[in-house]
């Protein structure tokens, strides 16, 4: 199936759900997916043609998934027509899908800046056939309602665990021995990295450091994981114990600084500003930068598109503002994989997901290297690559559960629902600071923060909820700890 052109990083919620017409329209069944052929088609023909159409952004698991899927058709189950989408790209692919009709039977959500019961309200989604054989291979505690389960009914379940972070430096081997630099798995301060990336460029004539700066959400996230490990007490801008939104923390902006200070000190490659993760990892990897920053799914893909480079991977720990062991809190994951409200495949694609809960497609995942597993016990017996152990290690030990909201109160998932988006982001904030665009970094993070402020005590309002802003406030959250109270 081919690509739709020119596709955008990211959707509003009011662009993305204007895509799903009414949840009338949304109910009747109308067609979903595309024919083998890739032509428009009608839930019956879809029907006789027995092909299951799936999209995700797993490039590293796709020889993996297609294993399962061939063994599923072999056992009896339709065929799957499966695409790997860039996940910067395929947040529009899914609207364009939604408003033609041909949406995918299986999907993830990758570019969709939504919360997934809007989504599921819009009429996106359908439940799980038999949410019992997924449930009972998960870890307890993993299904909360309101992100995976609504009304009562399973909708979809975490693959990865939330211990992931994906603010890590990626080193060339072969170029940090030229400049001789020692990488190690030890703590690193702000000022530590830097001077690597100093040496590195020094020695090697090699521009120092590539970001992905086309990629707002994944700026976004770089930004999250270095403010938590400058100070920041909270997550996504959210003070724990308040439930206050503080982006104008002194700790958002350190982080900030950090990463503009490779730009301003000339230390950054110029055309950073125009690459996407893979677009950017493609450059890295042809020797354009010595450091590039990613999370452990990095690894998978350079083994599936550039095996030869596999060997000259080096990965660092996340930089800290004192050199501290880091700190990355984050609350439990969304679900990974959806099944279209109007696929008749919902039996089949159901026990096809069931599958992907078993062991064996754990230990798959560790040595697909994409993101780290739900269950990281099983990454160290499997045959993945040293660097990608390295970071489920890292994971084990410094990422933490943060508190969420609506584990605690189902109904701050109603109030999310009716949550507007706030323009511009943070990662639209970070764009226009290397841009130029925006030259008052306290004042635009100030503004973000009294704008997230307004637009949840607006969403509040619209979902005729009676939470207060108390539901977001975790006065007893510690540092360092998992956060297992609700």
């Amino acid at each position: 199936m081919s690509h739709p052109p020119s596709l955008s990083h990211s959707l509003s919620r009011r662009r993305l759900l204007a895509g799903t017409g009414t949840l009338a329209a949304a109910a009747t069944g109308l067609v979903t997916g595309c024919s083998p052929e890739g032509a428009p088609g009608t839930t019956q023909t879809k029907a006789k043609s027995g092909t299951i159409t799936w999209w995700d952004q797993f490039l590293p698991k796709e020889k993996l998934e297609r294993s399962f899927f061939s063994k599923f058709h072999a056992d009896g189950g339709p065929k799957v027509d499966y695409t790997v989408y860039n996940p910067n790209e395929q947040g529009r692919a899914l609207q364009l899908a939604k408003q033609s009709k041909q949406m995918p039977d299986v999907f993830t959500l990758a570019g969709l800046q939504t919360a997934a019961i809007a989504l599921q309200e819009g009429g996106w989604f359908q439940p799980l056939a038999d949410p019992d054989a997924i449930v009972k291979n998960l870890p307890a505690g993993t299904i909360v309602e309101g992100l995976h389960r609504f009304d009562g009914k399973l909708y979809s379940f975490p693959l990865g665990t939330f211990r992931m972070y994906v603010t890590l430096p990626w080193g060339n081997r072969s170029l940090l021995d030229k400049a001789d630099i020692d990488v190690d798995d030890g703590p690193q301060s702000f000022d530590d990295f830097r001077a690597k990336v100093r040496r590195a460029q020094q020695k090697t004539g090699t521009p120092g450091l590539l970001l992905n700066l086309a990629f707002l959400p994944r700026m976004a996230n770089f930004v999250h994981d270095l403010a938590q490990n400058a100070g920041f007490p909270g997550g996504a801008g959210m003070e724990y114990a308040t439930g206050a939104y503080n982006y104008h923390h002194q700790a958002y902006l350190d982080a900030l600084d950090f990463l503009l200070s490779f730009q301003k000190d000339k230390l950054l490659l110029p055309a950073s500003s125009q690459l996407d993760a893979r677009k950017g990892r493609a450059r890295w990897v042809a020797g354009d930068a010595v450091w590039f920053v990613d999370g452990p799914f990095n690894a998978g893909v350079v083994k599936t598109d550039y095996a030869a480079f596999v060997d000259k991977l080096a990965v660092t720990q996340l930089p800290t503002a004192e050199g501290d062991d880091p700190v990355v809190t984050n609350g439990p994951l969304g679900g990974d994989l959806w099944i279209s409200a109007d696929s008749p495949y919902v039996e089949e694609c159901s026990t096809l997901l069931a599958q992907f809960t078993s062991e064996e497609f754990r230990i798959g995942q560790a040595e697909a290297m994409d993101g780290g597993p739900i269950d990281l016990s099983v990454v160290p017996d499997s045959d993945a690559h040293p660097t990608f152990k390295q970071c489920c290690a890292w994971y084990e030990q410094f990422g933490k559960l943060a508190p969420s909201a609506v584990a605690r109160n189902p109904e701050v998932a109603r109030v999310d629902a009716k949550a507007k988006d706030v323009k511009p982001d943070l990662g639209a904030i970070v764009q226009g600071a290397f841009s130029g665009d925006v030259t008052d970094l306290p004042a635009a993070l100030k503004k973000l923060s009294d704008d997230s402020e307004r637009s949840r005590e607006a969403a509040i309002k619209a979902a005729g909820s009676k939470v207060g802003t108390d539901a977001w406030a975790f006065p007893d959250w510690v540092r360092g700890q998992d956060y297992t109270s609700r």
